[in-house]
């Protein structure tokens, strides 16, 4: 979703929605149509600007919550037997690329 300035107040429910679902957030931070003079060391530093300090303290708290339930609530993904033997057989190539590259590393080849 392209959001802008014009429909900003529109979407911004969708978008909190969206976030307090989110296992994760990214953002992205090309801001193409802003003018030059805009400080994006600032926004990655100090956050999104119109974000109130209680609203960011909620926030953050909110995520710490939800990742620790995250790692408790998580279950094991069960696999399909007919993808089993692909996994395996990708694991033991991932496996003999590593084992090679630590070899060539410490001068054995």
């Amino acid at each position: 979703m392209e959001v802008t300035k014009k429909n900003f107040k529109e979407t911004l429910p969708l978008i909190k929605e969206s976030i307090q679902k989110a296992d994760f957030l990214a953002i992205d931070a090309e801001f193409t149509g802003l003018i030059n003079v805009f400080d994006f060391n600032k926004l990655i530093k100090e956050g999104i600007s119109y974000m109130t300090e209680s609203t960011e303290s909620r926030l953050r708290e909110n995520l710490t919550e939800r990742q620790k339930n995250c790692s408790i609530e998580k279950e094991t993904i069960a696999i399909p037997d007919q993808h089993k033997q692909q996994i395996t057989d990708i694991c033991k190539k991932v496996r003999k690329f590593l084992d090679d590259k630590d070899s060539r590393r410490n001068g054995n080849r």
